[in-house]
Formats: structure tokens, sequence, C-alpha cells
């Protein structure tokens, strides 16, 4: 996985106004990927696109990161973890 911090803004269009953008990721093989939260939920923005996203709530994110460790849950908790540490 590739944690990805050189973006000072979202790749892709979001529109809600009240998720943070917390970064970009890059899980195994796949696209780059922003991160946002929302209240409890983490959101995973694939494309600008209305339906090109994945989001959980921040339990369940963090059980399917746990299942699935290589996932882009995963890596969008240990990235939010991070920050959250200061």
């Amino acid at each position: 996985m590739n944690l990805t911090k050189f973006f000072a803004a979202p790749i892709h269009a979001h529109d809600c106004e009240h998720c943070t953008w917390r970064g970009v990721i890059q899980p195994d093989g796949g696209s780059l990927t922003d991160v946002y939260t929302c209240e409890e939920s983490v959101i995973l923005r694939h494309g600008s696109s209305p339906p090109e996203y994945s989001s959980f709530p921040r339990q369940t994110a963090a059980l399917v990161a746990r299942d699935k460790p290589n996932s882009g849950f995963a890596l969008a908790l240990a990235l939010i973890v991070r920050q959250e540490a200061g």
C-alpha cells in the first residue's frame, strides 16, 4: 500500500460541504483515492461522478481494515489516525 501525502487538495470532485478532506491514498494496484471524513463516516472517493465512492461508519471501516489489511479502508484509517495523533 502507498500513502500519498504530496497532494495539497483533493483530486476528485466531492460535493458535500460538511466533509473534511484528509488526503490521497493509493491502495496496492489501485488508483489514487481521496479520503474524507464526515462526522463518524470514512469516505473513499475513487472518481468525480456521484457513484464513484465507498463509505462506512468509522467502526465498520475498522472491521473491514482488520479483516482486509491491504484494503483502501485500512490505508485510510492509518492516514486519519496519524493526523489525529498530531
